[in-house]
């Protein structure tokens, strides 16, 4: 005989801004839980997540001008986190932790104080993506961005992906540490900033200034290794200082490199 699967249902908050423990807050008149869908409605509220430690089923932010605070907690989200794209809503996250199935952002998510998240596709269509002060960490499967979108990981953060990485047109600030293990790839717009150290496999850059620092060449300073392959086209600059690696393939077609340090290995291609 088969059985069924639970139930999900919603839990709506409901009233003013006030405490996520606080059960007058939900229409199912208690905590939301793993089999709840949990929806955040209203305009210029704030959530504060006070639980310890919950597991609910779904979370989406509608409305518009509203936060979710979590200080110094962890919220496990199972499947999907959907925050409405134009509706300035935000979750903010101070010394806690978020766990998400996957992630459409279409706010602001701001990582501080040594937070982290992890979830699997991150997609930033039309949001920000902040990691700011502290060792703050965010470890995605892939991640999208587009011309909406913004991305800052400051110093001693690092942002992870594991698979794809494509920013559409996508801007943003890279300061801190990042690793992408799977492809990272722009096809417009691109960072504006990338001022520390890491690892980039399988970087493409197709389009005129696609990285850029103001007008001019980007300011790519922390590039230290190519593992397999970096494409400068359609007019693209790219400006790196100090030592750089060649493991892979690095070449231009209508495009420039300057560089100061590069060692092409045995089996590097330029």
């Amino acid at each position: 005989q088969a059985f069924a699967g639970p139930v999900v249902t919603n839990a709506t908050w409901a009233g003013t801004s006030g405490d996520w423990s606080d059960t007058t807050h939900w229409s199912t008149a208690k905590v939301p839980g793993k089999n709840n869908a949990v929806l955040l409605q209203g305009s210029d509220l704030t959530y504060t997540y006070d639980s310890l430690n919950s597991t609910i089923n779904s979370l989406t932010m509608n409305g518009s001008g509203n936060t979710l605070s979590i200080l110094g907690k962890t919220l496990t989200v199972t499947n999907g986190i959907v925050v409405s794209v134009g509706s300035n809503n935000q979750i903010t996250v101070s010394n806690g932790t978020l766990n998400g199935g996957t992630y459409s952002n279409g706010g602001t998510l701001t990582l501080d104080k040594g937070s982290s998240l992890v979830t699997g596709a991150f997609d930033n269509s039309g949001g920000s993506l902040v990691l700011a002060n502290g060792k703050n960490t965010a470890t995605v499967t892939d991640f999208t961005m587009n011309s909406a979108s913004s991305l800052q990981v400051n110093a001693n953060s690092s942002l992870t992906s594991t698979g794809a990485f494509m920013g559409l047109d996508g801007s943003g600030t890279l300061s801190g540490s990042y690793l992408i293990s799977g492809t990272f790839q722009y096809s417009g717009g691109g960072i504006n900033t990338i001022g520390n150290s890491g690892d980039l496999s399988g970087v493409t850059l197709n389009g005129s200034g696609l990285i850029t620092n103001g007008g001019g060449n980007n300011a790519l300073s922390g590039l230290q290794m190519i593992n397999s392959g970096l494409a400068l086209e359609g007019g693209a600059s790219l400006t790196t200082t100090g030592a750089l690696a060649n493991n892979g393939f690095l070449g231009a077609s209508n495009g420039s490199l300057t560089t100061t340090g590069l060692t092409n290995s045995e089996g590097g291609i330029l």
